[in-house]
């Protein structure tokens, strides 16, 4: 018996985006009567078009630093903090709004909100 799974399959309502979205990675299906008895796995590719909000205050650091023009306006500004991989690793899913409230730490609101201005 085969089975075809289509995009949907792979689908979840992201609440962030108000719809269903397919992101793109690795995947293992796993198949059995059980997940202690697994008769076969399969890892598949799905080849998806990277989700990104527009960057603002509520996106994340890892967010600003995977959007190219994000990563380019915070290296221009010499934010100290990309400096330490082992720091971005620790405070990488904050909010850019929460990183700038920390005296020292990134950005300050006015420099935040600077820099989207000009994107």
């Amino acid at each position: 018996m085969s089975c075809q799974l289509d995009e949907r399959a792979f689908a979840y309502w992201s609440s962030r985006f108000h719809r269903w979205v397919v992101e793109p990675g690795e995947f293992t299906i796993a198949v059995g009567n059980s997940s202690r008895h697994l008769a076969a796995t399969e890892t598949i590719t799905i080849d998806a078009r990277r989700l990104a909000l527009p960057l603002g205050p509520d996106a994340t650091l890892h967010e600003w630093l995977a959007d190219e023009r994000g990563r380019e306006l915070l290296t221009e500004r010499g934010v100290k903090l990309l400096q330490d991989p082992e720091l971005i690793k620790v405070i990488g899913t904050m909010p850019m709004a929460t990183l700038a409230a920390f005296e020292g730490m990134a950005l300050s609101h006015d420099e935040l909100n600077e820099l989207i201005a000009e994107l």
